[in-house]
């Protein structure tokens, strides 16, 4: 049974989703190291997309899968569908996701939808921190960040810790640009 019709036939037909989810994400964990990692030292990304070909006709949206990634293995540790009938968005099924994961030790990082005070409380409460991505999709809380972490406050040592702020800047070259990210940290957030 090796044709490719046969195989979605099975796994349509014969096999309970759930279960099968459940034991490769079993599997997927026992391949994976047993101890704790020194803390940052993993980063699990966790996004959202549209499986390709999954619009019905006369629809707007098809199946949306949320997944946490970890880029160093190249391994989907959970994976978990937005539920669009229930007017769920990624938003929603993000803490779901990482709940059933073991965060100790590893760094989530995520786009600007993640972004969300929800997710970070239950990263944290996983036992791991995150990188989060702010743009104008939260005005108010870029415009905090711009403040404390503008350049004239670190210049200053920062508003309330003169020697808390640590910058690490890259530059990279590809696609036809040059690009220069800078990520400057503070313990200042951590409440």
């Amino acid at each position: 049974m090796s044709h490719k019709t046969s195989w979605g036939r099975v796994l349509a037909e014969a096999v309970d989703v759930n279960e099968l989810e459940a034991l490769v994400a079993d599997f997927l964990a026992q391949q994976l190291s047993r101890e704790i990692p020194q803390r940052g030292s993993v980063v699990l990304n966790i996004d959202g997309k549209t499986l390709r070909g999954t619009i019905p006709k006369g629809h707007t949206q098809g199946v949306h899968l949320r997944a946490a990634y970890l880029p160093a293995a190249r391994i989907v540790l959970a994976q978990s569908a937005v539920e669009r009938g229930l007017k769920e968005n990624e938003i929603v099924v993000a803490p779901r996701l990482i709940e059933q994961l073991d965060l100790r030790g590893l760094v989530v990082t995520g786009d600007a939808m993640q972004a969300q005070r929800q997710l970070s409380v239950a990263v944290v409460a996983g036992g791991g921190d995150y990188v989060w991505i702010v743009k104008g999709n939260q005005p108010s809380l870029l415009k905090d960040l711009e403040i404390l972490f503008g350049a004239e406050a670190i210049e200053k040592g920062g508003s309330a810790a003169p020697n808390d702020f640590v910058s690490h800047s890259q530059t990279d070259k590809g696609h036809g640009r040059k690009e220069k990210r800078t990520i400057t940290t503070s313990a200042q957030l951590v409440d």
